[in-house]
């Protein structure tokens, strides 16, 4: 929920008067109360669930959405849930799929062993051990076994994935045993034009910043990356948004002017750079779009008075959860 904030002007107007902490505390108050509703709508069906699924675009928060959803329920039932990091299933890089300039494409299920995902999953809620296997993205292999699992009478199995409600992954289980959760940057803010913002403005914003500060990888990088994310997120991920049980809004409104003071500096040399560069209009168009956004806010500098537990942490840093 945007709360007051219908354009970016009101956004402005709450560190104008001194007031973004309310805004602060009002954003975090709301998206408390989708985790609240989503541990009701999973209770009523605990008895059936063997699979909590968490899907959704990049950085729309599925990993803050998950350790949140699972803390919740543990305080409620005597449940123990199972991870099953979808990372481990990658295919070895001989075998990933290419796109048109001979880059390996991770963005897409098929750099997933799909059919394997599925035989274990299977064995799992048939009461089977599966032995997962170990990715080692330096070598882009699959290395040996990570561990061993099997099902005990209450533990779920619970997947944080980008592509966890793909058809493919999922093929031949029981819907009533899976409850499948989407998550998205669902902002209502407007520009000055009255244009809104884009959700995928905002998340490629989050992991600019969350890929500098802890995976190694430039903004820029991020930002001439993202047309690969995009069409991802197009082709295999928003389209299954409907076969959600429920859906989460992850946008904060008061994470732009963090935003701006992180990256804000940047986007005039990235404007400039791709202005005439035919094969990055892609990444024109979003600097010259994000830079209009950030014109009609103010920075936000004083980071302290966000949460440690808030879902921005898992971008900003300083979080209360291990990632």
């Amino acid at each position: 929920m945007d709360k007051h904030c219908v354009t970016l002007s009101q956004i402005s107007d709450y560190i104008d008067s001194k007031q973004y902490g309310e805004l602060i505390g009002e954003s975090e108050a709301f998206y408390q109360s989708q985790i609240e509703e989503v541990k009701k709508k999973i209770l009523g069906s605990i008895d059936a669930v063997k699979i909590i699924i968490i899907a959704g675009p990049s950085s729309s928060g599925k990993t803050t959405t998950t350790i949140k959803i699972t803390e919740e329920l543990k305080s409620e039932k005597d449940i123990r849930f199972v991870p099953l990091n979808i990372d481990n299933y990658f295919l070895d890089l001989d075998m990933q799929p290419k796109d048109i300039n001979g880059d390996y494409d991770y963005e897409t299920p098929q750099a997933l062993d799909l059919p394997l995902i599925r035989m274990h999953l299977l064995a799992l809620i048939n009461g089977e051990e599966v032995s997962v296997p170990g990715y080692n993205f330096k070598t882009g292999k699959r290395e040996g076994i990570i561990e061993k699992l099997r099902l005990k009478k209450n533990d779920i199995i619970l997947i944080d994935s980008l592509h966890g409600m793909f058809p493919e992954m999922m093929e031949g289980i029981d819907d009533n045993k899976k409850f499948k959760l989407y998550i998205e940057t669902l902002s209502q803010v407007k520009d000055k034009n009255f244009q809104f913002v884009r959700w995928a403005d905002i998340r490629m914003l989050r992991r600019m910043v969350r890929d500098m500060q802890f995976r190694n990888h430039s903004p820029e990088k991020t930002l001439t990356h993202w047309h690969f994310v995009r069409r991802s997120e197009l082709r295999y991920i928003i389209s299954r948004l409907r076969d959600a049980d429920v859906v989460v809004n992850s946008f904060l409104s008061y994470e732009l002017p963090v935003m701006k003071k992180r990256l804000g500096h940047m986007f005039p040399e990235f404007i400039e750079k791709y202005r005439k560069d035919e094969e990055r209009q892609d990444a024109y168009t979003r600097a010259v779009r994000i830079s209009g956004i950030f014109d009609e806010i103010p920075e936000w500098e004083n980071e302290s008075v966000i949460p440690g537990n808030s879902l921005l942490r898992e971008f900003i840093g300083g979080s209360v959860y291990k990632y």
